[in-house]
């Protein structure tokens, strides 16, 4: 009819591919694109920077607090503060190692994803 609009595919498919890939996330499935990935690399880094000692007061009160609770709920709940606690004291330090590794001058461009379990964590290593 005259008001009526036909869809039967993209037709600037490569003008929308970049302007989604310029402004919003991507998502794929993992099961289409497992080929491509490479293989996972886990490794234990011991950092050495001083940083987590300027917070090792905090990290002693929140594990002697877990240890002298009493009951379940409030053990829980202590143990989910020295993890808090933890996390900002060890954050500076692994700030400190993903730029000098990843993002010193001259560092050949890589895409790095970071996980972290507290939002305060990832603040800190992106202010840095």
């Amino acid at each position: 009819g005259k008001y009526s609009f036909e869809a039967k595919g993209c037709t600037n498919s490569d003008e929308l591919a970049i302007i989604l890939t310029g402004t919003v996330m991507l998502r794929r499935l993992k099961n289409d694109v497992l080929n491509d990935l490479p293989m996972k690399k886990r490794e234990v880094i011991n950092l050495t920077d001083d940083s987590i000692y300027t917070n090792i007061n905090k990290l002693r009160e929140a594990k002697a607090a877990y240890s002298g609770a009493k009951d379940n709920d409030t053990r829980h709940q202590r143990l989910v503060e020295y993890y808090y606690e933890t996390g900002i004291a060890k954050a500076k330090s692994v700030a400190r190692y993903i730029i000098d590794h990843y993002f010193y001058d001259g560092a050949p461009k890589k895409k790095l994803l970071i996980f972290a379990h507290h939002q305060v964590v990832l603040d800190m290593i992106s202010i840095d």
